[in-house]
């Protein structure tokens, strides 16, 4: 991971000035000199709730779930990917956050740091064992879980598809917003790589379609044909 160092577009207007959650600041300028700041300030803001785009996320999510057909057997694998893709869209639920809380939270804060992927993955994987441990563990069927077992299960899952959230805003984030801090509060530097415009419709339309038909690939290459619990819904042979 390289740490950011920000260089300001070339303009003459006042810099919008953002928060982080170690109580940092980066700034971002307005794209005209002719603009007004504030409408300026407010368009960024709007950009960057979409800064990547939800197919960017969920392929990423998608990314980061391919082992699980090399670890557990069919539903089990299904499972493990419906999880991590759940997941990978969680961390930007601090765009509704700082709308009940506009002065405590802000996009790309707290919720973006691997500190707190790992706590809702750990709380995720206590409430799946706890309240659904029963449903969860028939469905699968081919693979069967104790408590201790689902819950890492359950807890993996959700964390392999929160790790990609982060890995793809560290890979966006300096185009259009601010970048994130993911090893706060141990490292309390920004981290980006602008390497990729996530918004750009064919590289998520891309990356999405590529991922899915490699899970559909390893779903059919790892999943034997006669065994007993297949990928879809059926009877017990």
């Amino acid at each position: 991971m390289t740490t950011l160092v920000h260089t300001p577009r070339m303009i003459a207007s006042a810099p919008d000035v953002w928060t982080f959650p170690t109580g940092k600041t980066f700034s971002t300028c307005a794209s005209t000199a002719s603009e007004d700041p504030q409408s300026t300030i407010r368009r960024d803001v709007d950009r960057s709730d979409a800064m990547v785009d939800i197919m960017g996320h969920v392929a990423f999510g998608l990314l980061f779930a391919l082992p699980a057909w090399f670890v557990w057997d069919d539903r089990a694998s299904v499972a493990f990917v419906g999880l991590a893709v759940v997941a990978s869209l969680v961390p930007d639920i601090d765009l509704w956050l700082r709308r009940v809380f506009p002065g405590a939270i802000h996009h790309h804060g707290v919720t973006h740091t691997v500190l707190f992927v790992t706590v809702a993955s750990l709380v995720v994987g206590a409430v799946l064992t706890g309240l659904l441990g029963e449903q969860v563990d028939d469905w699968i069927g081919g693979e069967q879980f104790d408590a201790s077992s689902l819950f890492v299960f359950s807890t993996l899952g959700f964390l392999a598809g929160g790790l990609s959230h982060l890995v793809a805003d560290i890979l966006s984030a300096p185009d259009i917003s601010t970048p994130i801090e993911p090893l706060w509060p141990v490292v309390s530097e920004p981290v980006g790589i602008d390497l990729i415009w996530y918004n750009a419709a064919w590289i998520n339309v891309g990356f999405l379609s590529v991922m899915v038909g490699v899970h559909i690939v390893l779903a059919s290459v790892t999943t034997p044909v006669d065994h007993r619990y297949r990928l879809r819904p059926g009877e017990r042979r």
